[in-house]
């Protein structure tokens, strides 16, 4: 069986095993969707310039909550279906707050100042909203502590389907304070491209695969890709081996 296959049947499993636990491995799958916090050139990477310098969102996807975040064009398009990465339950240990809803982090109000934030009055990205365990009323606008990733997920389950922009969590990972690139190679699990995406988006991942794989010099041994379709709630994760090209883009 090829390796994207036995990957994303491991993927598919947590999955759908995944549930509010304030362990990530536990909750679902954690996915990192490329967007203007992204380096162009190494999308694994934080943009070195603010207002995102300093974080990165990830979103946790289970069978109750598939989707993700469709991503953006830097100065173009919304919903352009772009790709991005799998990672692994490693990132935890950057977790510096989360919310059941999207909540616009690469916006410049939720910018600490100094870079990295203070830790206790200016968190990057939780800035600009109170904590929840303060102030939680219910819809979404407050962020949860490191410690509380299984409350938010209860609130997404309770409250999610009545609140605008609650189709998928948002957890904020702190890539200043404890240096990102520690994690690499070994945290990204895989590469995904989403299923009706364009060629454009399929040819960005593409590259961005075999940039991380020269980086690091893993040759055989690269992580593999997969595509990942929303729709699909019983595994969204598929082997782009045995993926029909034409889902990949418009023909």
């Amino acid at each position: 069986m090829p390796q994207s296959d036995v990957v994303a049947e491991t993927l598919n499993a947590q999955f759908a095993a995944g549930r509010p636990s304030s362990n990530l491995s536990d909750a679902g799958v954690v996915i990192r969707v490329f967007d203007e916090c992204s380096e162009h050139a190494r999308p694994w990477l934080t943009n070195e310039e603010p207002p995102c310098w300093d974080r990165l969102p990830v979103s946790v996807v289970r069978a109750e909550w598939p989707l993700i975040y469709t991503g953006r064009v830097p100065g173009g398009p919304f919903h352009v279906r772009a790709p991005g990465l799998v990672l692994s339950g490693a990132v935890q240990s950057r977790i510096s707050c989360s919310y059941p809803s999207d909540t616009g982090t690469a916006h410049n109000w939720r910018q600490c100042w100094p870079r990295g934030g203070d830790g206790r009055d200016c968190i990057p990205g939780c800035h600009g909203f109170p904590s929840c365990r303060y102030q939680d009323n219910g819809d979404g606008r407050c962020w949860w502590p490191a410690d509380d990733l299984e409350t938010m997920l209860r609130r997404q389950d309770e409250h999610g389907h009545d609140c605008g922009g609650c189709d998928y969590n948002e957890i904020i990972l702190d890539t200043f304070n404890k240096p990102w690139t520690d994690l690499f190679p070994s945290a990204v699990v895989a590469f995904f491209h989403q299923a009706r995406c364009s060629q454009d988006e399929f040819r960005r991942v593409r590259a961005a695969r075999v940039a991380f794989c020269s980086a690091f010099g893993m040759g055989p041994r690269c992580r593999p890709m997969l595509e990942f379709d929303e729709l699909l709630t019983h595994g969204p994760f598929a082997g782009s081996e045995s993926v029909r090209c034409v889902s990949c883009w418009d023909s």
